[in-house]
C-alpha cells in the first residue's frame, strides 16, 4: 500500500499491507493537516522547501525498504521504517500517538545525518515547533 497525502509543504506516504491502511491513514491525514496548517518550512531557513517522508510498516521479515535521506534542489526526501507490530495491533488513535513519536524520531536521526545543503535548516527549532504542536493536541506528553 503507498497513499500519498499532500498539502503544501509536506507530503507524506506510507509503505505497508493494505490490511493496515485503516489503522494508519487517518493518523497520518490529522499529522499532516495540523503541520501544513502550524508550520511553514520557509521559517526554517531556504535549504528545505518541500519535507517528503515515507513510512515504511512493513514486518520485519520484509528488509526491502531501508532508512534512507536524500536532498535535490531544496527537497528533503525520507525513508523511514517503524516497528509494525504496534501497528499492526493499534486503533487509528493509539497510531496518531505512535506516528507522532517517529515524525520526531525521524527529524532526530536525520538532523545527524547532516547532509550538504541541510547546514542553512535550523532543524532544532523545527523539531522543536513539532513537537509543541503534538504536544498541544495531547498526542505526546511535554518532555
Amino acid at each position: 500500500m503507498e497513499n500519498l497525502l499532500q498539502v503544501k509543504d509536506f507530503l507524506v506516504t506510507v509503505k505497508s499491507l493494505d490490511s493496515l491502511s485503516w489503522r494508519i491513514l487517518p493518523s497520518i491525514r490529522e499529522m499532516i493537516r495540523l503541520l501544513n496548517e502550524r508550520l511553514e518550512l520557509c521559517c526554517y531557513g531556504e535549504a528545505i522547501e518541500f519535507l517528503m517522508l515515507t513510512f515504511v510498516v512493513l514486518p520485519e521479515s520484509n528488509q526491502r525498504h531501508e532508512n534512507y535521506l536524500r536532498y535535490a534542489e531544496n527537497a528533503m526526501i525520507l525513508q523511514y521504517r517503524v516497528p509494525y507490530e504496534p501497528v499492526a495491533l493499534a486503533f487509528p488513535r493509539e497510531n496518531l500517538t505512535f506516528f507522532a513519536h517517529q515524525f520526531l524520531e525521524a527529524l532526530h536521526f536525520y538532523e545527524e545525518a547532516q547532509l550538504e545543503g541541510f547546514q542553512s535548516f535550523d532543524f532544532i527549532q523545527f523539531k522543536a515547533d513539532a513537537e509543541e504542536i503534538f504536544e498541544m493536541q495531547e498526542w505526546i506528553e511535554s518532555s
